[in-house]
Parts: structure tokens; C-alpha cells; sequence
């Protein structure tokens, strides 16, 4: 069993790893819909722009090179803490939980992060996980915070979308951008799907359909949306919904 950087190759692996860790990790604590409603595609697009921004990202394998786990650190989305590190992701496949993969892992990786101050956020009803970090000599805060789950989408105009976008990018969050179109009757065509990314400062717009990048500037994502939203004749038509915080 080794650790290494990830590379282009295995992000469908980690998206695929990804869902199926939040499904389990999560079945008493988060909708059964929204978990089922969870797309590993979606997180390869995620996990893909992470790998090409030189993210902090690692794989575990095993002795035939199937990646069994992945972990991340990222920059701090908390401004109290942003000199800090933040563990945003530890994840192993359902399959290997407690054979021990995951503290082999966090030792290869420790070496990494030495005399980093690091971090991370947890949700309060994952028992296993709290247990698992604070055997790593993580201490427990006390802090809270409140988050909002994919699929609690809000309608905006086009100007109020931007702001929402520009904000959410800032935070360094992933917005996700469903434009809603209709036919001359009002029948609905169906969602024009973006996701907002950060490149630098600047936001950017990937198409998931096929991964590509449609708007790369403020200016080029505000023509993509007056476009869009100016065929329905309501034109308030886009959703916002925050996926995963970012992390890279």
C-alpha cells in the first residue's frame, strides 16, 4: 500500500469514492434523497480542477495500484484561520473502513504538513469520523456552523445571480448555476447546467455535460447568463445552489 500526489487519471476513482463515503458516512445523518441524488461525474469535475490547479490532493492504493482512499488539504475558508491548513477531505471506500488504511494513510501524508497548523470542520453526527480525527490528535473546539445542502437551490435575476456567484466564488465555494429555459409556449426545454470554480481570483464557468470551460472572467459569465436567461420570457430563471466548499 502506497500514498501519492493524485493525478488526471483518478479522479473518476476519488468522485466514484467520494459519493459512496458520504452515502455511508452519512445515511443517519443527511436526506436519503439527497444522498441518492449525489453524482459522481459531478465530483470529478470538482476533483479534476483540483488536480490541474496543482491542489494539495493525495491517493492511497493498494499492492495492485486500485486507489482505496483520498485526502486533501486546502487553504482555510475560515478568516479567523487563514493562516492555517484545512483537512477538507479524508474519504476511504466503504469497503476498507476499519482495516486500518486510514491511519496508515494519515501517517504518509503527516510529513507533509509538518510544523503546519491544520484543521478541519466535521459534522456533529459523525461519530466515527470525530472518533477517527481525535486518535490523530485533533482537539475538539467546540466551534459550529451552519451549512446548506445541494438541491436547497434560490431563484435569482441575472444581476442578483452574479453577486451571489461572485460572493460564494470569494468564499471560495463552488456555486452551481441551473438556467432554466422555455419554449415560446412556456413549456420547459429543461436546465442549461454551469459550475462556477475559482481560477485565481476570477470564477469560472465549466460546462458538466462535457468538462469544458465556457467563461472564464465576470464579464464572460454576465454574457453567458443575460444570454441564457433572456429565453424565457420570465427571465428570473436562475438557481443558485452551493455544492462542496472548495478544496484546492
Amino acid at each position: 500500500m502506497k500514498a501519492r500526489r493524485a493525478n488526471l487519471e483518478d479522479v473518476d476513482r476519488i468522485a466514484e469514492i467520494h459519493v459512496r463515503s458520504w452515502q455511508e458516512a452519512y445515511k443517519n445523518s443527511l436526506p436519503a434523497d439527497f444522498l441518492a441524488s449525489l453524482d459522481p461525474s459531478k465530483r470529478a469535475i470538482m476533483w479534476r480542477g483540483c488536480v490541474e490547479n496543482n491542489g494539495f490532493l493525495f491517493v492511497v492504493e493498494d499492492d495492485h495500484s486500485k486507489i482505496l482512499g483520498f485526502l486533501n488539504f486546502g487553504r482555510s475558508r475560515d478568516e479567523d484561520l487563514n493562516t492555517a491548513t484545512e483537512l477538507t477531505a479524508i474519504y476511504l471506500d466503504p469497503q476498507h473502513y476499519g482495516s486500518g488504511i486510514g491511519t496508515t494513510f494519515w501517517k504518509t501524508v503527516e510529513e507533509e504538513i509538518e510544523n503546519k497548523i491544520v484543521f478541519l470542520w466535521v459534522l456533529a453526527t459523525n461519530k466515527i469520523g470525530i472518533s477517527f480525527y481525535e486518535k490523530k490528535g485533533f482537539g475538539n473546539e467546540d466551534l459550529q456552523d451552519e451549512v446548506g445542502l445541494q438541491g436547497e437551490d434560490k431563484l435569482y435575476d441575472t444581476q442578483a445571480a452574479l453577486e451571489v456567484i461572485e460572493k460564494e466564488t470569494n468564499r471560495g465555494r463552488f456555486p452551481a448555476v441551473s438556467l432554466l429555459l422555455f419554449r415560446e409556449d412556456r413549456s420547459p426545454v429543461g436546465y442549461h447546467i454551469f459550475v462556477a470554480a475559482l481560477r485565481g481570483q476570477e470564477p469560472i464557468l465549466i460546462d458538466p455535460a462535457n468538462g469544458r470551460t465556457v467563461a472564464t472572467t465576470k464579464e464572460e459569465i454576465s454574457k453567458v447568463l443575460i444570454q441564457n436567461s433572456a429565453l424565457n420570457p420570465e427571465r428570473k430563471t436562475i438557481h443558485i445552489q452551493t455544492l462542496e466548499p472548495k478544496d484546492c
